[in-house]
């Protein structure tokens, strides 16, 4: 087993964007640009929007994209966008809502600044992603299932992660939500001698590869600041495909775990 720690920053927990927040009521957890940039979105606890947690953002991302408001350097087309765009005091930015339609009676905006962030985030990610097979001499394509952990993860658009070259392209089928892992791992581990010494056989056989001294995970990092990336072939965006992490700890937080909630091991 091989791992690494990729330090992407807090811009998918709302933090440094200006209309970001964290996932919780009031937030946009989901959206859609329709005709002109008119947007439809869902909103935790159905009451007016205050913000956009990250997975609204990495749909509204997608969305300016692939309607042609912004080009793959994150920048603004005014020709596209003019009738949404308006000077902030952190630049030029993209009005997602009016000020009546929200809660703090402001209007939601994002900025290319706020893009840029979100791309860098994107860009760690994927290149992180991408050295990690790499290093072990396969291809995304022959990974048989990848496992997507965490509360974020769990609400992720796939295809719209893909659009945005957050994701490598894989079919819909080798992905499985395992929910917050962490939290009933460590559960599991408190309660019980046995998957303490699992966790402890687990961690003796992973290779961990340090990023900062890998040579090549700049060229990676430099060539994914782009959407989808600098070779927009990596990622075929007109087609509803999928891809995500490898979780090394599968047999802790779900073959196990499912045996002991249910008797069995999972199909």
């Amino acid at each position: 087993m091989i791992a690494c720690a990729c330090s992407a920053g807090p811009a998918f927990e709302g933090s440094g964007i200006k209309c970001g927040m964290l996932a919780t009521e009031g937030a946009i957890e989901s959206i859609k640009l329709i005709g002109n940039g008119n947007p439809e979105y869902k909103v935790i606890n159905n009451i007016l929007p205050k913000g956009i947690c990250g997975s609204g953002l990495i749909d509204l991302l997608a969305e300016l994209f692939s309607q042609g408001f912004i080009d793959r350097n994150g920048k603004f087309i005014p020709e596209q966008a003019k009738e949404k765009l308006i000077e902030t005091d952190s630049g030029m930015g993209f009005i997602v809502e009016k000020p009546d339609k929200c809660f703090w009676e402001k209007e939601l905006v994002i900025t290319e600044n706020d893009i840029k962030n979100l791309i860098t985030t994107k860009a760690a990610v994927y290149a992180a992603c991408s050295l990690l097979i790499k290093n072990v001499g396969i291809a995304f394509h022959q990974i048989d299932k990848f496992y997507i952990a965490g509360g974020f993860g769990k609400f992720l658009n796939i295809e719209n992660a893909i659009k945005i070259g957050l994701l490598p392209d894989m079919p819909y089928s080798k992905f499985i939500y395992l929910g917050n892992s962490s939290l009933l791992g460590a559960h599991l581990i408190l309660v019980s001698d046995k998957n303490r010494e699992l966790v402890e056989t687990i961690a003796e056989k992973i290779t961990y590869l340090e990023l900062n001294t890998e040579p090549n995970y700049m060229n990676e990092f430099t060539g994914a600041l782009f959407l989808p990336h600098t070779d927009s072939k990596t990622v075929p965006i007109g087609k509803v495909k999928v891809s995500f992490y490898y979780s090394i700890f599968h047999e802790l937080f779900f073959v196990y775990p499912a045996k002991i909630i249910y008797g069995k091991y999972p199909e």
